[in-house]
Order: C-alpha cells, then sequence, then structure tokens
C-alpha cells in the first residue's frame, strides 16, 4: 500500500500542499460502487455520459444502484450499439448515440475503425459520426 512506504513527512507535506489549492486527500474503505453512489447522490448529478458504452453495463449498474437521472451512451461499433439501444430502450431518461468520440477530426476515420474493431478507444474528445 502507497501509505506504507511514504514517510510521515512527506505525506504531511503532500496533503497540505494539495489542501492550499482545495484539495483533501484521505483513504477511503467502502466499495467502489458505495462510493460512486453516493458521489451520484450527494453531488446532485443530473447526467451520466458514458463513453465507449459497449452493451449498456455501466448505465445498467447505475439504475441498479438507484440513479434515476439522466445516462447518455455513445457507442460507435455496430453490433454493440444495437444491444445498447434495444436495452435503453424501456428507460426514458437514457439516450443511446451510435457515435464516436476522438480528439483529432483528421484521425477521425483510423479511430472510427480501430473502434468498431475494439468496441474501445482511450484519449477521445469530440463527437464524430
Amino acid at each position: 500500500m502507497l501509505s506504507n512506504r511514504l514517510s510521515d513527512n512527506l505525506k504531511v507535506h503532500i496533503r497540505s500542499s494539495l489542501a492550499r489549492i482545495g484539495v483533501e486527500v484521505s483513504a477511503y474503505t467502502g466499495s467502489f460502487q458505495d462510493h460512486r453512489s453516493s458521489l451520484l447522490k450527494r453531488g446532485n448529478v443530473e447526467t451520466v455520459w458514458d463513453v465507449g458504452a459497449h452493451i449498456g453495463q455501466y448505465a445498467s449498474g447505475l439504475r441498479r444502484q438507484g440513479f434515476r437521472n439522466g445516462i447518455i451512451s455513445l457507442e460507435p461499433a455496430r453490433d454493440a450499439y444495437w444491444e445498447l439501444s434495444r436495452r435503453a430502450a424501456s428507460d426514458p431518461r437514457w439516450r443511446t448515440l451510435n457515435v464516436a468520440f476522438v480528439c483529432d477530426p483528421s484521425i477521425s476515420q483510423v479511430l472510427l475503425r480501430t473502434v468498431v474493431l475494439l468496441s474501445v478507444v482511450l484519449d477521445v474528445c469530440i463527437v464524430i459520426s
């Protein structure tokens, strides 16, 4: 664990430096799902964007945890999108888009081909259809 490897002085220095810019660091002992659910409830989140949604596993998990606000799922791969849109069809607050999200429009076709094959692309920024 990182906390066991850092000296106490270094930990204090890191925490105080981050506190100056408004960031608090502390250990979290719950599960990721509990933490996410708590953040979504406390943060008054209106809409979750699920980029690279595949068949909607993440959005479905949010619904199982009680998130009732909007979800927008983006998935460029046709087969995965078909299943995603089928899953979301009965949920009026869950929109799906058959698009990819990319940073550089000049390489959008390459990224789209990559996404269709792998259904995953990292470092993405603008929507293409």
